[in-house]
């Protein structure tokens, strides 16, 4: 890693206040092969699809070590992001977007848990490309197949990350 950019307004204590995204730069460039491609930013104002996907390394529930291979999560985005949670959460962030296990109600399906902080959620644009719409934030303690996770919403921080990296999006 040759540098790594954290958002100035971030408050690292549990996630307080929203603005959980970095930028990291390599010290080298990333060879792309079939399972590595690269992902587009998205739009200033994305139309986000019901279904998305995530992808995480992290446990398939709180005690399960996943292990090196990386699951795709079907995801639904769910409006319920201003509801408090038992375990006394941020739900007031305004670049917060909620989401639930497609499958919730096979406790086995894998799912958002401890490990997949920083994963991308993604959907397939209208020509086929890899859109990454949110970064994992957190979710419920225990990780259960029916409860919402958080996802730190891309878009807001498009300014930011064109003036620190030069990639700009362009409409």
């Amino acid at each position: 890693v040759r540098s790594v950019l954290i958002d100035q307004d971030f408050v690292s204590r549990r996630c307080k206040d929203g603005h959980d995204w970095a930028i990291i730069e390599l010290e080298e460039p990333i060879e792309f092969t079939d399972s590595t491609h690269p992902i587009c930013l998205p739009s200033r104002k994305p139309i986000i699809g019901n279904v998305l996907t995530v992808a995480g390394w992290g446990r398939s529930y709180v005690f399960n070590e996943s292990g090196p291979m990386i699951h795709e999560i079907p995801m639904i985005v769910d409006p319920r992001c201003d509801t408090p949670w038992s375990d006394r959460l941020p739900s007031d962030a305004d670049d917060f977007l909620c989401a639930t296990s497609l499958n919730k109600n096979d406790y086995f399906a894998p799912r958002t848990c401890h490990g997949d902080s920083g994963s991308g959620m993604e959907q397939i644009d209208e020509r086929g490309r890899s859109v990454l719409i949110a970064l994992t934030s957190f979710g419920t303690l225990g990780c259960p197949a029916n409860e919402l996770a958080r996802f730190t919403r891309v878009d807001p921080y498009l300014k930011p990350i064109c003036t620190y990296t030069g990639i700009c999006y362009s409409t």
